[in-house]
C-alpha cells in the first residue's frame, strides 16, 4: 500500500501528502487547523487505542491503530515509533512529539498532528477541558422516551411486526429483516433487565428499566 488510509464504519478516505508521506489521516478538508509547538493536545480515552502490526500480501508490515470506529494505518516504518508513542499519552505538548522514536522534524510532526485533530482523534486541551467543566449533577436521560411497557420476544414475531410496520411476518422469515445478533436484545436477562439495555432493537420495544432498583427517569453525570 503506497498511500495511508483511515477506515471508518461508513467511509474510507485516502490521503496523499508530500511532506508527511506516511500520515495516517485525511488531508482533504476545506478548513485546515494549525498546531504550534507549545500547544497542549489531548487524546481522549487513550486506553481505547489498540495497536496491531499487520503484514499485507506483498510482505509489507503496517502499523494499525484502532480507536473507536476509526482505523489509522501507518505504512511507513519510520512513523511506527510516532504511532506507538501516540497511544501512550492522554495529554502532551505538540512539540514533544519530535522526540518520539528516533526523532522527527517539526514540519512533519505538525502535519500529522493537524490531521489527527481534523479527524477528531486529537483534541486541543483547552477545548476539551471546557467540555469536561460543564455542570455536574442530575441531567435528563439522553434516551428517547420508551414506548413499550411489556417485555416482548420475537416468538411474537407476527404481532410485533404488525405493530411496527402494519404487516405481519412469519417467524421463519425473521432473519431476513432482523440481524441474528439483535434477536435477543429485547429479551430479559436473569436480573430482569433487557439484554440490549439502551441499545434494544427495535428501539420501540425498549423498556424504561425493568430491574426494581433502577427505574429512574434521569441519570447522574459522573464526576471527572
Amino acid at each position: 500500500m503506497d498511500e495511508p488510509t483511515v477506515k471508518g464504519m461508513e467511509s474510507s478516505i485516502e490521503a496523499i501528502l508530500q511532506e508527511a508521506s506516511g500520515c495516517p489521516v485525511d488531508a482533504m478538508h476545506t478548513q485546515r487547523v494549525s498546531v504550534e509547538v507549545d500547544d497542549a493536545l489531548v487524546l481522549p480515552k487513550h486506553k481505547r487505542m489498540v495497536t496491531q502490526y499487520v503484514t499485507d500480501k506483498s510482505g509489507v508490515t503496517e502499523l494499525h491503530l484502532h480507536y473507536d470506529e476509526k482505523e489509522i494505518v501507518f505504512d511507513e516504518s519510520a512513523l511506527f515509533a510516532f504511532g506507538e508513542t501516540l497511544t501512550k499519552y492522554a495529554r502532551f505538548v505538540a512539540g514533544t512529539a519530535t522526540d518520539w522514536g528516533n526523532g522527527y522534524e517539526w514540519p512533519r510532526v505538525r502535519e500529522l498532528l493537524e490531521q489527527l485533530i481534523e479527524e477528531g482523534i486529537l483534541r486541543r486541551a483547552e477545548e476539551y477541558q471546557s467540555e469536561m467543566d460543564s455542570p455536574q449533577g442530575d441531567w435528563p436521560s439522553p434516551l428517547p422516551a420508551t414506548q413499550s411497557t411489556v417485555a416482548r420476544t420475537w416468538f411474537d414475531c407476527a404481532s410485533i411486526m404488525r405493530e411496527l410496520t402494519g404487516h405481519p411476518l412469519e417467524l421463519s422469515y425473521l432473519e431476513f429483516v432482523v440481524p441474528l445478533s439483535r434477536v435477543a436484545h429485547m429479551a430479559l436477562d436473569a436480573e430482569g433487565r433487557q439484554v440490549g439495555e439502551a441499545n434494544v432493537f427495535p428501539p420501540q420495544l425498549r423498556l424504561l428499566r425493568t430491574s426494581l432498583e433502577s427505574r429512574a427517569t434521569s441519570y447522574r453525570r459522573p464526576l471527572r
